[in-house]
């Protein structure tokens, strides 16, 4: 059983004139038949994403193993080692259907202080900007079910910043708004304030105030473009490369690959009800622009007629997926006016999507640093681009029946056929990496024939 570090950092501070705002958000929390709501704390310094476990029997959620951690507590050098149960839960977002299906481990507690909710003025002055705060609690009694960790915390937050004041942030996550804040100017509230929190984090001995200091500016380092190194692939990345390099073949002058998926493939489901329901939906916007329409159905048409898609059978013993699709129009764009996009995050409530089961595989992009400085040794700089990139590369036959979507019939508007991609789709989160890795194992291949390219 693999040993986490869990840190315990107890800080005492004195805010003079200041409210400090952490990111919060209103939730439902679905559990197995039952749902409650409850205030999430997004805190991307937690290398885990926690759950009361008063709150995890409650609403009878799926334990699906256990974490063993190792929690350090300030003035010992000996660890305590705590089991932790591993549970699956959703967190849905209260005004639509977007949602995080999320493993949490189960703690007594996460944090022993009040996090305070925005006041009447911080709302007041978000709504003056057209920022609706997520935080809809009412009562700063309001226990903290949830904490949204590091590995889900960029699948919440959507990346939209938007700084309203020199210290008041608000930032945009598939719960809604968040509200970040430091600031003099919003109340003058003088107070002494001691806070503990717990942190989950992976091999991190910590025996020291300064060791805390240290650690803590790791991990609010903003990413920027620096000379420093970025920390070597992980184990797992490193297998996903290495399978990659294995069974990457070259047919009729294309690669050939697969697709990584990880140990969750054996929970997904064929995804077809969601799928059946958007091209209604696309159907129906079809009957509205038959502009629109006729672009559509040129590039379907123009996917059969390349080989990049083919008509799928009823029956498949493959690994089977429904993607939904829609229609992306590209006005500036000289050669491809639409483009069609699957959504490989689309799943019912009670199932992974595709992208669940996918594995990202590792960064093999580049580094921009040094690209920015390679440009400069020249006057002049060419840049090319690979038409349909993604298209160039073929999937495995068995495995085109996990990509399949549904397209109109001549006959009939309802009855539907079943066709599949046989290329690597864009929306899949392994594209780019398969993608990279691909154009690096052709490079090495042709390494002696033009080495200097």
């Amino acid at each position: 059983m693999k040993t986490d570090t869990a840190v315990t950092s107890v800080s005492e501070e004195n805010i003079i004139n200041c409210d400090i705002y952490l990111q919060t958000a209103t939730v439902k929390i679905i559990g197995r038949n039952r749902s409650k709501l409850g205030r999430c704390l997004y805190d991307n310094a937690s290398y885990r994403t926690f759950i009361l476990e008063q709150v995890s029997k409650e609403l009878n959620l799926k334990v699906i193993g256990q974490k063993e951690l190792k929690v350090y507590m300030f003035g010992s050098t000996e660890p305590i080692i705590e089991k932790r149960n591993k549970v699956r839960v959703i967190l849905k977002n209260l005004l639509d259907q977007r949602h995080l299906v999320a493993e949490a481990l189960e703690t007594p507690n996460i944090s022993s202080a009040l996090i305070k909710i925005p006041d009447r003025d911080m709302k007041s002055y978000c709504q003056r900007n057209n920022i609706r705060l997520a935080d809809k609690s009412d009562s700063e009694d309001l226990k903290l079910p949830v904490l949204i960790g590091s590995d889900y915390y960029w699948t919440v937050v959507t990346g939209r910043i938007q700084r309203l004041t020199g210290a008041l942030i608000a930032c945009k996550s598939i719960f809604g708004w968040t509200a970040s804040c430091s600031n003099a100017t919003l109340n003058n509230i003088s107070q002494q304030s001691a806070n503990v929190m717990n942190a989950a984090v992976d091999r991190v001995e910590v025996n020291s105030n300064q060791e805390v200091d240290s650690l803590l500016h790791k991990f609010w380092e903003l990413q920027a473009i620096t000379n420093k190194e970025e920390n070597e692939t992980n184990e797992i990345d490193k297998d996903i490369l290495n399978d990659f390099n294995k069974s990457i073949i070259l047919k009729d002058g294309r690669y050939e690959v697969k697709l990584p998926f990880n140990d969750r493939v054996g929970e997904l489901c064929d995804n077809y009800e969601i799928a059946y329901n958007r091209i209604n939906s696309l159907v129906k916007r079809f009957k509205k622009n038959p502009e629109f329409y006729q672009m559509y159905k040129d590039v379907i048409k123009d996917y059969l007629k390349k080989g990049i898609a083919e008509e799928g059978l009823n029956n498949s013993e493959q690994i089977l997926f429904y993607l939904p699709h829609q229609g992306v129009l590209k006005e500036n764009n000289i050669t491809t006016k639409l483009c069609v996009v699957f959504d490989a995050s689309a799943h019912s409530i009670d199932a992974p999507s595709l992208n669940h089961c996918l594995s990202a595989g590792p960064n093999l992009n580049p580094k921009l640093l040094g690209i920015l400085a390679n440009i400069r040794l020249h006057k002049i700089a060419f840049t090319a681009d690979i038409k349909q990139a993604f298209l160039q590369i073929m999937l495995r036959p068995d495995q085109c029946d996990a990509v399949r979507f549904l397209w109109l019939n001549k006959e009939s508007e309802t009855n539907y056929k079943i066709l599949r991609p046989t290329h690597v789709i864009f929306a899949a989160t392994c594209s780019p990496f398969l993608l990279a890795a691909t154009l690096n194992h052709h490079a090495l291949k042709l390494e002696e024939e033009f080495p200097r390219v």
